[in-house]
C-alpha cells in the first residue's frame, strides 16, 4: 500500500509541475492500473477542437496521442530511447503516425469542456476493453508538409522527417478535403509491406529493411456520451484500446521498439 501511495504522490507532483507550466481550457490528470498492477498516470487535455492524451510506459517512453478533430486527424507520436543491450545507448528517436480519425468514435470534444473530475486521486478503469489493433503503415509522408493536414501534427513531430501513415488513411482525407489539399503532401508509398516484412526484433540482417513495431495502450479515453433516463446527456462513457503499429526501417539498426 505504502508504495502505491508514493506512486499516487510522485504522480500527482508530476501533474501539478505540468499544470503550472501550461494553460488550456480543461485539463485531467487520471489515474489508471495497468493489468500487472502498476498505477500510471494519463494527462487528458483539451483545448480549441483537439483531445491530448499523454503518458509514459513502463519502459519510460513517452508517448502522446493527440486527436485533432478539426482535420479528422489521429497523431500518435512515441519519444523511445535505445536499449544498451542493442548497442543503442544515449539513442532518443522520435517516431509518428498519422491516421485518419472518425469523431464518431470518440466522445464530443465540446462534452470534455463540461466534465468535472470527481474523486481526482482515485484509481479509474475504463468501463470497455476495446481490444487490440494492428496497424500497418505502408507509406511515408515528408514531416516538412505535415501541415497541410494539420498544424498540430506538424508540431509535434518537427524533430522527425518522416510522418508514417497509410494509403487508405490519405484516401479518407480526400474524401474530406478534395484531391488538391491532400495532392499537396509529400508522400512516398514504401515498397514493401511491413505486414510482408520480417520483425526488426528477429534479428535480420544488419542492412536489411524489416518491420519495426511500436505498441502502446491507452487505458483511460473518453469514447462516448452516456445518457441517463429522462436526463438527457449524464456523463461519458470510457475506454481503453492497445494498438500495435508497424512501420518500414531500412536497417534493424534504426528500430527502436
Amino acid at each position: 500500500m505504502a508504495g502505491r501511495s508514493g506512486v499516487l504522490w510522485w504522480c500527482m507532483l508530476c501533474a501539478f509541475a505540468c499544470c503550472g507550466r501550461r494553460t488550456s481550457a480543461s485539463e485531467l490528470t487520471i489515474f489508471v492500473e495497468n493489468p500487472g498492477g502498476e498505477i500510471l498516470c494519463e494527462n487528458v487535455t483539451t483545448f480549441g477542437q483537439n483531445i491530448v492524451i499523454s503518458f509514459e510506459r513502463r519502459d519510460a517512453s513517452e508517448v502522446t496521442v493527440w486527436y485533432d478533430y478539426a482535420n479528422s486527424v489521429q497523431i500518435v507520436k512515441f519519444l523511445v530511447s535505445g536499449e544498451e543491450e542493442l548497442n543503442q545507448p544515449g539513442v532518443t528517436r522520435t517516431v509518428c503516425y498519422a491516421v485518419y480519425f472518425d469523431r464518431d468514435s470518440m466522445v464530443p470534444v465540446n462534452a470534455m469542456y463540461k466534465l468535472r473530475q470527481r474523486n481526482a486521486h482515485a484509481v479509474r478503469t475504463a468501463e470497455m476493453d476495446k481490444g487490440r489493433e494492428e496497424m500497418y503503415f505502408d507509406t511515408k509522408l515528408a514531416a516538412g508538409s505535415a501541415r497541410e493536414l494539420s498544424a498540430h501534427l506538424a508540431e509535434l513531430c518537427v524533430s522527425t522527417n518522416v510522418v508514417h501513415t497509410r494509403q487508405k488513411d490519405l484516401q479518407s482525407w480526400m474524401n474530406i478535403f478534395g484531391d488538391s489539399r491532400i495532392a499537396r503532401l509529400q508522400t512516398t508509398k514504401v515498397l514493401l509491406n511491413p505486414m510482408q516484412q520480417v520483425l526488426c526484433s528477429s534479428n535480420p540482417a544488419p542492412w536489411a529493411p524489416c518491420s519495426c513495431r511500436l505498441t502502446s495502450c491507452v487505458l483511460w479515453y473518453p469514447c462516448a456520451l452516456r445518457f441517463c433516463e429522462n436526463n438527457g446527456v449524464c456523463g461519458i462513457r470510457t475506454c481503453s484500446k492497445c494498438y500495435d503499429m508497424f512501420h518500414t526501417e531500412d536497417s534493424a539498426l534504426r528500430c527502436i521498439e
